[in-house]
């Protein structure tokens, strides 16, 4: 019903703006007409309004997120202003929208609420309309955003899906592995889409994904070079796209560029190869880090085997690659565990403040008690104080897999980057988590809660760029 209204009203008088932007965009009527792209009027109640006229359950419009209940105890339209992209599961349903703004503003994209029927890490853009064309090409092209799809769809190439704005999910490759296993992911250029990328290196692996990495040349988004260049351009070079291990090397570790950085690519190196499984792709990536690093194949095996066990098993290097901000607290305190002259430093770094983890933050706080105090250490049975669960185990689990770092100075760099990483990642829930307060107050019209939260957001800001993290 939504989508019906939203389609109608972009080819009413009321949607002439919207029109005339699709077409500067250089969509086709047909390529809009597939999508089903439509546009929310800049109102209040239009949809609410349509919703009793047809008397349809407001109460179902707001469970999917369509409205949300004002300070008043109304119903007020969430996408108003915005065009509106329909999300389809792989039936066709329509289970959710994403919204966009055609002129500066924020956010730029108002997307539907997670629901019972919508969950984004579990759906991929387009993937209804795509699979038989990934079939058919053996193929498939990964996207960040609605536009860059359907920009490359209007020129022809439709083996394309898009991640809904989230980062990529295990479920979202494992989506991807019933209709073909060879990926070439095509993110942003910007920071954001090659931090993005980054991160998708690992699940790519873990999925057994035959996978090549492309960032546009000129700073361009897909949707930028295609309509620039067009699509025969655009295939020509996804088809020369590098493997995902050269794209590593060359993107990643990135330039030689002293001591320092050497150390830490080497560092990278290491923490990365756990997850090539391939013997072929592995002995080919140790070649290529060896050559660009100017170390020698055989003392890089050799780091490798050493390292693997104490320090990409711990958590805490596997950290620049995962979400999960408890691996890196958990990675954290197993060190000072099997280091406990290192406890007393550490916490008094205020490190233990960034922990979002309560029961971890906890049991680092009782580990600094007891090392300040000087008592005989046993890492073991420490651990074995804590309650049964999660954390016991874990924490458990490693100490009987790994063994202390015999050189200190790469104790102290792994200690500093996995405490950069634990404050980097709070910050950033942190400020995440003021966006959806922020939307709310501008869609309710409750200025001062909106003003008290953009404040809030602009103290964390300034405090995350004088952490230097």
């Amino acid at each position: 019903m939504a989508t019906g209204h939203y389609a109608r009203n972009l080819v009413s008088p009321s949607g002439k703006e919207a029109i005339a932007y699709l077409r500067k965009r250089g969509l086709r009527e047909e390529t809009v007409r597939a999508f089903r792209l439509g546009f929310a009027l800049d109102g209040w109640h239009h949809l609410r309004d349509f919703i009793e006229k047809e008397k349809a359950s407001l109460e179902n419009a707001e469970q999917a997120g369509l409205l949300v209940p004002g300070k008043d105890g109304h119903l007020y339209d969430r996408f108003r202003g915005r065009l509106m992209f329909p999300v389809e599961d792989l039936s066709g349903r329509v289970i959710a929208f994403g919204g966009r703004i055609m002129d500066a503003g924020e956010p730029k994209y108002l997307n539907s609420p997670e629901s019972g029927v919508y969950v984004k890490g579990r759906n991929l853009y387009a993937l209804n309309r795509a699979k038989e064309a990934i079939r058919r090409q053996g193929c498939v092209i990964i996207v960040e955003g609605y536009f860059d799809l359907i920009s490359l769809w209007n020129a022809g190439i439709t083996h394309v899906v898009a991640t809904l704005g989230t980062a990529l999910t295990k479920e979202q490759i494992d989506l991807i592995g019933r209709y073909t296993t060879h990926v070439v992911a095509l993110f942003d250029p910007d920071e954001a889409g090659r931090k993005a990328l980054t991160r998708s290196l690992e699940l790519f692996l873990a999925g057994n994904l035959n996978a090549r990495a492309l960032v546009l040349p000129e700073g361009l988004d897909p949707d930028d070079y295609v309509r620039t260049y067009g699509g025969d351009r655009l295939l020509e070079l996804i088809n020369c796209a590098p493997s995902l291990v050269d794209y590593y090397i060359d993107y990643v570790l990135g330039d030689q560029g002293g001591f320092e950085k050497d150390r830490d690519s080497l560092r990278k190196a290491v923490a990365f190869i756990k997850h090539i499984e391939n013997v072929v792709d592995r002995n080919l990536f140790i070649k290529r880090v060896s050559e660009k690093l100017g170390i020698d194949q055989a003392l890089l095996k050799k780091e490798i085997s050493r390292a693997r066990p104490a320090v990409t098993d711990d958590g805490t290097i596997r950290g620049v690659y995962t979400a999960e901000i408890e691996k890196l607290e958990l990675g954290l305190i197993h060190l000072l565990l099997i280091h406990p002259e290192k406890i007393v430093p550490v916490a008094q770094t205020g490190i233990m403040e960034y922990f979002t983890n309560r029961d971890l933050k906890n049991f680092g706080e009782t580990l600094q008690s007891a090392a300040a105090g000087l008592q005989p250490w046993d890492a073991v049975e420490r651990v074995s104080r804590l309650d049964p669960g999660p954390i016991r185990e874990g924490l458990m689990k490693k100490l009987m897999e790994a063994r202390p770092l015999e050189e200190e100075k790469i104790l102290d760099r792994l200690i500093v980057d996995t405490t950069r990483q634990i404050r980097r990642r709070w910050y950033k829930e942190k400020l995440k988590a003021l966006n959806p307060d922020i939307v709310k107050a501008q869609e309710t019209g409750d200025t001062d809660r909106c003003r008290q939260l953009l404040v809030e957001k602009g103290r964390l800001s300034r405090e995350e760029k004088m952490l230097g993290i």
